[in-house]
């Protein structure tokens, strides 16, 4: 999957983040592996890969620790001091 339309790799061209843009039902399993954090709109993409999955389907996520809207920089509070 990609978003680039240049990419003949690609089996599916979608925005993650665009509602629809993935088929419904369709996918048994998917796994986000570091792409959460280069996504516009993380929820929005949580929410239209929970509409592609199948039933009894199931989705997987992997980001950087330190990446993306849900990291501990990026939360408003302060961080945890760390051990000498």
């Amino acid at each position: 999957m990609d978003i680039d339309p240049d990419n003949e790799d690609a089996t599916l061209l979608a925005d993650l983040a665009e509602p629809g843009s993935l088929p419904d039902g369709r996918y048994g399993c998917v796994l986000l592996i570091q792409t959460l954090q280069y996504v516009r709109d993380p929820r929005a993409a949580l929410l239209n890969v929970r509409r592609a999955l199948a039933h009894s389907g199931t989705s997987g996520c992997r980001t950087r620790r330190s990446a993306g809207p849900w990291s501990r920089r990026s939360s408003s509070r302060p961080p945890r001091p760390r051990p000498p």
